[in-house]
């Protein structure tokens, strides 16, 4: 027997503005952290859409990524399984904590 939407319990995801854009990502655009513990502190792995609208998946440098904040990302949510939203609410704080620590 499979797991319906309504047996899945929520899960969680670490947002971020991009403070200073790149090519692929416009000044301000709200992208997922993904993540990725240990190893530099100086990256991190993002996914947000491109200024055309297409997915993409880009290294960042921490210092670039402002405003963190978590949410509670429910089972019907696309972010859910296909973006990398996480399973405890510890790993999105270590995320914010890296982002803030980035821009003291």
């Amino acid at each position: 027997m499979s797991d319906t939407q309504d047996d899945l319990p929520d899960r969680y995801a670490c947002y971020a503005n991009v403070a200073k854009g790149r090519g692929k990502l416009r000044n301000g655009a709200k992208v997922l952290v993904r993540y990725a513990p240990g190893g530099d502190d100086e990256r991190m792995m993002v996914v947000g859409l491109s200024p055309g609208g297409r997915r993409i998946e880009i290294w960042v440098k921490t210092e670039h990524l402002t405003n963190p904040r978590i949410s509670t990302v429910p089972p019907e949510h696309p972010h859910y399984s296909v973006w990398g939203a996480v399973d405890s609410r510890e790993k999105c704080e270590y995320m914010v904590t890296r982002i803030e620590n980035a821009n003291v």
